[in-house]
């Protein structure tokens, strides 16, 4: 499972939004083959779209705390990546307040 957890110093309303992005990466496919998520999250439910496709809920695991909000997604729906490309992204209504930079994270998985 590839998992992202954002934590935040104080407690969440429940009109805060999280955008999740997750893009997988493997040498072996050509980039735009591979599937690059978006996990949209409010205080209610979430929601998981591939490339603005949407998947079925039980694709990602979303839990939630008053400061913690935990994205898990199974690699397979990654397309068992080797490299995993996220972003995370904040908001309260349209005004975003909370963003990550895009990272790149190495599965170490073999190729």
């Amino acid at each position: 499972c590839f998992v992202m957890s954002v934590r935040y110093t104080r407690p969440l309303s429940e009109a805060v939004t999280l955008s999740v992005h997750a893009f997988g990466f493997r040498h072996d496919r050509p980039f735009e083959d591979v599937p690059k998520l978006q996990v949209l999250v409010d205080a209610a439910s979430h929601r998981i779209m591939d490339q603005g496709r949407v998947l079925p809920k039980s694709s990602c695991t979303v839990t939630h705390s008053l400061r913690r909000i935990e994205v898990r997604i199974p690699l397979e729906v990654l397309g068992r990546p080797e490299k995993v490309f996220c972003d995370s992204r904040t908001q309260l209504g349209e005004i975003p307040f909370d963003w990550a930079a895009w990272r790149i994270c190495d599965l170490g998985c073999a190729k």
